[in-house]
């Protein structure tokens, strides 16, 4: 481990990058794991302690049961890709043995925390899997009220969180975030700091495009990529949308994912920036509170659908 300037924490040492390879689709599932030989940490059975996903309706984190045919999880001994906060790894659910075991269902994607001092419990992936369903929940409010079909629906993908035994780990237990891979090309539509991803018709200047999560302030680098839903209009406004609808309470944004005319915008890893009320902690670096509503405000263009939805803005903005 080293030192790491974000907020003093130690930034862990994580294997080299994957060198993913891919079947046209995405990466490639293996259909039979050896364990030792192929790099893989398996987790069944006694070592699979839960597999948990949050509540929105009960507001707490609740247990859910395997897919089909799987005792465990297993997850990729090299990450294929890095943010501000976590590490992505490949993962699948698995049936067999922790030597020998079959894969089970989708590809998934998991994430870890990049510092030490975050792996001692749940809490921190807890906390993403909790912003994620309520910015799902926010999505489902405002697909309920945006005219248009289905290319305009926003969603945010379900995460699951797997508690497992693992005596590499301090503690001799790990907690693994996970959820669909997403199929497609990824696209950012905003940042935590403002930035925006323009239009195409701008002939690609001043776009925003670096996939990561950024807990800086600070603009990323360009990328003419999206939807052809009015140029990627639609997730400028859910973003509006959900300022205005929880009176100023917070505003969703890092937007990023996939877009497809059929499923819309599938998205994953938002930011929520929490208006300071009652001395409530921010949640996690990339929650900017105020400032944070006020960047995006700052460059966000009202379209004509923020009109129709009614939304309202800050006085000062």
């Amino acid at each position: 481990t080293e030192a790491d300037g974000s907020g003093g924490l130690t930034r862990r040492r994580v294997k080299p990058t994957d060198e993913v390879a891919t079947d046209g689709e995405g990466w490639q599932r293996p259909q039979t794991i050896y364990a030792a030989l192929d790099g893989w940490n398996v987790y069944v059975d006694a070592a699979l302690v839960s597999k948990q996903r949050f509540d929105q309706r009960k507001r707490e984190f609740v247990n859910v049961r395997l897919g089909a045919d799987a005792n465990g999880v297993a997850v990729y001994s090299r990450k294929f890709a890095e943010g501000a906060e976590r590490c992505v790894f490949r993962c699948f659910e698995v049936g067999g043995t922790d030597a020998i075991a079959s894969a089970a269902g989708e590809r998934l994607v998991a994430k870890e925390t990049l510092y030490v001092e975050q792996l001692v419990s749940a809490q921190f992936h807890k906390q993403m899997a909790k912003t994620q369903a309520e910015a799902e929940a926010l999505a489902t409010l405002f697909n309920s009220r945006v005219r248009g079909g289905s290319a305009e629906q926003v969603h945010f993908v379900e995460t699951f969180i797997y508690g497992v035994l693992d005596q590499t780990y301090t503690e001799g237990r790990a907690w693994i975030l996970a959820e669909p891979e997403l199929e497609g090309k990824f696209v950012k539509w905003n940042n935590n700091a403002g930035a925006v991803r323009a239009p195409k018709k701008s002939g690609g200047a001043d776009l925003l495009g670096a996939i990561r999560e950024s807990d800086e302030e600070e603009e990323d680098e360009a990328s003419d990529q999206g939807g052809d839903d009015d140029e990627g209009d639609t997730p400028q406004v859910f973003s509006h949308f959900t300022w205005s609808v929880t009176n100023g309470d917070l505003l969703v944004c890092d937007l990023q994912g996939v877009w497809n005319e059929v499923d819309g915008y599938l998205l994953t890893d938002p930011a929520m920036h929490r208006a300071p009320k009652g001395g409530r902690k921010r949640r996690g670096g990339t929650d900017k509170g105020a400032d944070g509503i006020a960047n995006f405000f700052r460059t966000h263009r009202c379209s004509a659908r923020c009109r129709e939805l009614g939304l309202q803005r800050p006085p000062s903005a």
